[in-house]
């Protein structure tokens, strides 16, 4: 839009650097990046290393513990518009996208770009297309679930369970046949049908509410260009390599990064899981420890809520085992951590629910 300048979100990754060549390839001068996060981390170094050498505007926006108040508020608002897509913990690197002036910048974000990656549901794709074919919707939700806690009483569980089952097999009925777009479209497809509205949507709500955003990788018309590419050009990232390459040749000069590791631009997927991996087990990883200082500030709060009423007797929680992991984690124990973090994201966000 007139008047507005161009603010790229831009990480250590793929995706983002991608978008970061199409611009640096069209001469466009009115345009910076930004980084939330700790400078340490490489996802932020790599793009201030970057911006120096290609000389470009960054800003670095990291992320800052506050009062218990102004928390409090701020995660509100966050488990409100977010509807448990994300841990709660996540609001303390995102709520610096509110750092950037509406009036001034247009947020361009390489979010989705994993979809021309050929990234998403990899772990069904090792078995063929023959549970798609059977209507194995266990075998499919078994490759499909992600542990959040064990917080919920038995009943929930069950219900939640039997909800899932019955939307794998309604998403299933309106496939089009594995065995006529095989299955790699098939994956993505699936992905792009539920992935795309029940994780990003509410982002990106969320985002619309501040600021004038885009995300080019989840349009329509990229979608559509995506599915009409051989699989082969979208695995490994071949597609995306050989747009930087093309583009703005200099950018493959430095590494990506992934879970905390950097790793050559020239290193395939495979190649690159296998190097993070070996990286982190030797203790090469950067991990950026900003959860327990957040639990900290936000004890006597936590507190509070464990000894609610509206807690200790909501017949869908596992009350013993919340209380025990509270309790344990305040005593040292960091066991259930990431637990206990699930449940305050979906404590505050059933209380903004109640509050509606």
């Amino acid at each position: 839009m007139k008047g507005k300048q161009i603010s790229l979100g831009l990480s250590g990754g793929l995706d983002s650097r991608v978008l970061l060549s199409l611009i640096l390839r069209s001469g466009r001068k009115d345009f910076q990046t930004h980084t939330f996060g700790n400078l340490l981390d490489p996802d932020v170094s790599v793009p201030k290393t970057i911006a120096e050498k290609e000389r470009f505007v960054n800003i670095t926006y990291d992320t800052l513990i506050t009062t218990t108040q102004e928390l409090t508020t701020i995660l509100l608002s966050y488990a409100a518009e977010t509807n448990l897509i994300e841990p709660i913990s996540t609001a303390l690197r995102l709520k610096n996208v509110f750092s950037l002036d509406p009036n001034r910048f247009i947020l361009i974000d390489g979010g989705f770009g994993e979809i021309a990656r050929r990234q998403y549901m990899n772990r069904l794709a090792l078995y063929g297309e023959r549970p798609f074919r059977d209507h194995n919707i266990e075998l499919i939700l078994n490759n499909l679930r992600v542990r959040r806690g064990n917080f919920f009483s038995v009943d929930i569980v069950r219900q939640m369970e039997e909800g899932v089952h019955e939307e794998i097999s309604e998403m299933m009925q309106t496939m089009p046949d594995i065995r006529e777009i095989g299955l790699g479209n098939y994956l993505d497809l699936w992905s792009v049908r539920a992935r795309f509205p029940n994780f990003g949507s509410d982002e990106q709500a969320r985002l619309d509410k501040h600021i004038l955003n885009y995300m080019p990788f989840a349009q329509l018309s990229f979608i559509n260009s995506v599915f009409s590419m051989p699989i082969s050009l979208r695995k490994n990232g071949t597609l995306f390599r050989e747009i930087i390459k093309t583009s703005y040749t200099q950018l493959t000069k430095y590494p990506l990064v992934k879970s905390g590791v950097t790793y050559p631009f020239s290193f395939s997927t495979k190649a690159s899981w296998l190097f993070t991996k070996i990286k982190s087990m030797t203790g090469k990883r950067f991990n950026e420890n900003h959860i327990d200082p957040f639990l900290g500030i936000m004890r006597e709060y936590i507190f509070d809520l464990l000894h609610s009423k509206g807690v200790q007797e909501n017949p869908a929680y596992n009350y013993p085992h919340i209380r025990s992991s509270i309790e344990n984690y305040y005593r040292g124990d960091m066991t259930n951590k990431s637990e206990l973090i699930w449940w305050l994201t979906f404590e505050l966000w059933r209380r903004s629910v109640e509050l509606k």
